[in-house]
């Protein structure tokens, strides 16, 4: 699923009620996530700059916390 909730030139594309949802409800669902830095940053509440590998890898932990599942999972869910 491709998170897509900022535009160039960084603009909001999403009101922060639909980023929620999107947190809780539709990441939580998907098998795999395909956020930009700013989008991480936004989904990690964090004003930190993602800038080097480790800030990335870190990153990548923190997003598998908020839930992509594996498929199985995601048809337990949906059953």
């Amino acid at each position: 699923m491709d998170p897509v909730m900022i535009g160039k030139m960084d603009s909001a594309l999403l009101k922060d009620d639909a980023i929620e949802t999107l947190k809780t409800k539709l990441i939580p669902l998907a098998t795999i996530i395909t956020p930009n830095m700013p989008e991480v940053a936004l989904l990690l509440e964090t004003n930190q700059q993602l800038t080097t590998v480790e800030d990335l890898k870190l990153a990548a932990v923190e997003l598998q916390k908020l839930g992509p599942m594996s498929k199985e999972a995601v048809w337990k869910v949906l059953l």
